[in-house]
């Protein structure tokens, strides 16, 4: 599997790059046919530090989305 990670308007600390890492080669229990895995860090508002994530899978034939 393939895993890209992007974090917009912060730098993301390696431990969290391991940990993503980590919980995404878990997903292979469930299916080991996933080829690749986009994921994406963000801050919703600076201010309040609300934070967001988008994962893409990609299967053959399908891609999976999730927020």
């Amino acid at each position: 599997m393939n895993i890209k990670i992007t974090s917009r308007k912060f730098k993301a600390k390696d431990s969290l790059k391991t940990e993503i890492n980590k919980q995404l080669k878990s997903l292979q229990k469930f299916n080991d046919d996933i080829l690749d895995a986009n994921v994406i860090l963000s801050y919703t508002h600076l201010k309040d530090s609300l934070k967001t994530v988008e994962i893409n899978l990609s299967v053959p034939g399908k891609t999976f989305s999730a927020e």
